[in-house]
């Protein structure tokens, strides 16, 4: 339990005696109030400084303040302390605004701050300045593809290139901040002034979290226990997913199932992408691309599949119910009161679907409850068609000056991702509760709580720093640090189409992510590369899908401690300088080391922090801390590292240890074994349960069948007919895949041949 004390009087007890100093002391911190000039200084339960404001002086304008239309007001002296259950302090600013300050504590480690100036009606903005130390260190702002350091860059809340812009970071000084708010907010860590950060939201009142750790882990979880836990995503989603960026026809669809099964390539998960509505959304199929929406859905089910929908939070004025949500207010207005006809990225030449190629839609106005009723009822048109979640795009592109129904104004609601993601997970938990997955992009603090899968956006297919393969190795760790674990990317990237060496990196990325999908733009087929790059993406999908037991555990830690499954290096070695400067690298739970090929070619440098670790590929075992500048592996391997202890040479390492596996199958072969030997840690139970879900999720290899087996494709056999018709003609894959798909093809007629004759036996 923490105590609040320390000596409240202002004035002094006998002449010329200053007043004593003023402390708010929990069991982990001390928080030191300074009168005049006005500061905070949080020291440790041993007095060691972690963070301090910086004071005003006349010769500075970093500070506490207030921003008007006169410029920067700072706050310069502390009239008077009021002592409770929190401290309420009222301060001054220069120009003799009054302003009040509350502190109180969260808990031991976290105190809440809240700023307000409600007698200035010129207030636009409240901000403060810390001291930043030369060599501190900064991570999270939510999903940072640039560089996982912050220092040196100015982050505002409507930087589009990022569109999960949190206002929550950690310092290697071991505290964190996170400031509460749902509008404008920027953080400039050191751009003007090396040793100091500032941040300010807008308003006339500012509330921040001060967060003690002094781990990363800590103040990450503290993070959490204040805007939410994440939700646990069902068994099913932490298998392979595929989709295609603009599916022209059902068909394609069906070859991404069939080929998938007749390469024997796990997945669990095929979404439909956009486009796919008659326009942009009425929520109806497209005739001419989905003649016949359900029984898809019901063939995909069949084969094994969960299938997910693409949607926005836009309709466009061609779409038929349009004019109901006109008509009943349902869509953010302009300041003066007509539908915010907003643009997005919809692009041109959708006129071969018979759709409209307009740019520009209304937004759902999700602060109207009726609207978010309505809404839900769209929807559902196509829950009932038997889908089993959404692909969330967008969110991040309400306007500034948009009008919605609860009286705010668009820079008020930057947390309008949080409202759209609420309104679907209401809807499915009614719907489908337990049994659902919402993938999203754009994102807000507390909105983990609705989505359990995140994205990394739309990236290159190519080797660009900030915008292809390395940029999204950096993406999932700011994400990890700021409370989102479920996490994957598009393997191959989104624009243009990969080529063979980027596509075979970017999948063993993948599969060592919490979640594994691949589509894009362009191909981003396997099985459109040649058999050594189909050969190479069915290992790491089979090992991605045997590592269920492994992802599953983590997930659960995820969703019951806070800590993410992906782990910057600094996570676990917060103390080692290195590891705060390595980006390129992470830990996947405690025991797995991973290090992605990010650049051409089959050399990098890796860091091998402290401990023991065995190369998964070579079996030799490495004790750190040391850096190996020149590290090579070959196309098909993913550098690697096993964390060396009891448990792991128990599960994992066996005759990898002593060097008796040598080639990539075998060594992933018993690996996967081990994994499937991972023992979860108490409480988590229903283990045999969900890992029989889990298996029972993926699609059957329809050869070579047993009785039983046949007995159980009476449903599938119209599926299979599809192609037995001749729906794929020689030419439609490259020539390397015609003859696997043949092959596949001959057994699944002999299959329904003999299960044909088998009933005709039966019904005798």
């Amino acid at each position: 339990m923490w105590l609040l004390f320390g000596s409240l009087s202002l004035f002094t007890s006998s002449f010329g005696e200053k007043p004593r100093p003023i402390v708010l002391r929990t069991e982990n911190i001390i928080l030191d109030i300074k009168r005049s000039p006005f500061q905070l200084i949080l020291s440790d339960d041993s007095g060691k400084r972690i963070s301090e404001t910086i004071p005003h002086a006349a010769d500075e304008e970093s500070s506490w303040g207030i921003y008007n239309d006169q410029g920067w007001d700072p706050i310069v002296n502390v009239t008077s302390i009021q002592e409770g259950e929190r401290y309420s302090i009222e301060a001054s600013s220069r120009s003799g605004n009054p302003v009040q300050i509350i502190i109180e504590s969260v808990n031991e480690s976290v105190l809440k701050v809240n700023i307000s100036a409600p007698q200035n009606k010129t207030v636009q903005s409240l901000g403060l300045a810390l001291v930043s130390e030369p060599n501190e260190k900064y991570r999270g702002m939510g999903q940072r593809f640039n560089g996982l350091e912050l220092r040196g860059q100015e982050i505002p809340t409507d930087d589009q290139e990022f569109t999960v812009p949190l206002p929550f970071y950690v310092s290697s000084n071991g505290y964190g901040i996170y400031i509460e708010t749902n509008g404008i907010f920027t953080v400039d860590f050191c751009t003007s002034d090396n040793s100091t950060l500032v941040f300010w939201a807008e308003g006339d009142s500012l509330t921040y979290y001060w967060m003690y750790g002094p781990q990363p882990a800590e103040i990450s979880r503290h993070y959490t226990e204040i805007t939410g836990r994440m939700m646990l995503p069902p068994e099913w989603a932490f298998g392979m997913w595929k989709w295609r960026d603009w599916v022209w026809n059902e068909k394609e669809v069906y070859e991404d199932a069939t080929m998938l099964q007749s390469l024997d390539i796990p997945a669990s998960v095929i979404f439909i992408d956009s486009p796919w509505s008659n326009e942009y959304i009425d929520y109806e199929f497209n005739p001419n691309q989905f003649p016949d929406p359900e029984r898809l859905i019901f063939d995909l089910h069949e084969m094994g599949y969960k299938v997910l929908l693409w949607i926005v939070p836009f309709i466009n004025p061609y779409a038929d119910n349009y004019s109901e949500a006109e008509r009943n207010d349902y869509f953010v207005k302009t300041p003066e009161g007509e539908v915010y006809q907003v643009r997005w990225w919809r692009p041109s030449g959708t006129d071969e679907m018979g759709l409209h190629s307009d740019r520009t839609g209304g937004m759902i106005d999700f602060t109207n409850p009726e609207a978010v009723e309505w809404w839900q009822d769209q929807l559902k048109k196509v829950i009932d068609l038997g889908f089993d979640g959404f692909k969330m795009d967008d969110g991040e592109h309400l306007p500034d000056d948009a009008r919605l129904h609860n009286g705010k104004i668009g820079r008020q609601v930057k947390h309008y991702p949080l409202l759209y993601y609420k309104a679907v997970h209401d809807l499915m938990e009614r719907e489908k509760p337990g049994d659902y997955v919402i993938k999203s992009r754009a994102g807000w603090p507390g909105s983990q709580k609705y989505v359990p899968v995140h994205w990394g956006a739309d990236q290159n297919a190519d080797w660009d720093m900030d915008r292809g393969l390395p940029s999204v190795i950096r993406g999932g760790q700011s994400m990890a640090i700021c409370g989102f674990p479920f996490w994957g990317s598009d393997v191959g990237g989104y624009r243009w189409g990969p080529h063979r060496e980027l596509f075979i990196r970017w999948t063993q990325f993948g599969a060592f992510c919490p979640i594994m999908e691949v589509g894009g733009k362009s191909y981003h087929e396997p099985w459109m590369f040649d058999s050594e790059t189909v050969g190479i993406f069915r290992r790491y999908a089979q090992l991605h899908a045997h590592m269920f037991p492994y992802l599953w555990h983590y997930a659960n830690v995820a969703v019951q401690e806070g800590d993410p499954m992906i782990r910057p290096l600094c996570w676990h070695f917060p103390d080692d300088s290195y590891a705060w400067e390595e980006e390129f690298e992470y830990m996947l739970g405690e025991e797995l080391l991973v290090a992605p090929m990010y650049r051409p070619g089959n050399i990098r440098s890796i860091y091998i922090p402290e401990g023991k670790w065995m190369d998964f590929w070579s079996g030799e075992v490495l004790s750190g801390p040391f850096r190996i500048d020149n590290y090579l592996t070959q196309l098909s391997q993913l550098p690697l590292f096993l964390s060396v202890t009891p448990a792991t040479h128990e599960l994992f390492l066996g005759p990898l240890l002593n060097q008796q596996l040598t080639d990539f199958e075998s060594r992933v072969d018993y690996f996967t074994r081990g994994l499937k030997k991972y023992i979860l840690k108490p409480p988590l139970e229903r283990l045999a349960e969900q890992m029989n879900t889990f298996r029972d999720s993926f699609p059957k290899t329809y050869c070579p069948c047993t009785t039983e087996d046949i007995l159980q494709l009476e449903a599938g056999v119209s599926t299979f007919n599809v192609y037995l018709k001749g729906e794929y003609q020689r030419g439609h894959f490259p020539d390397h895949v015609y003859e696997t798909l043949t092959q596949r093809l001959e057994m699944i007629a002999l299959n329904i041949m003999l299960h044909e004759k088998l009933f005709q036996v039966l019904d005798r």
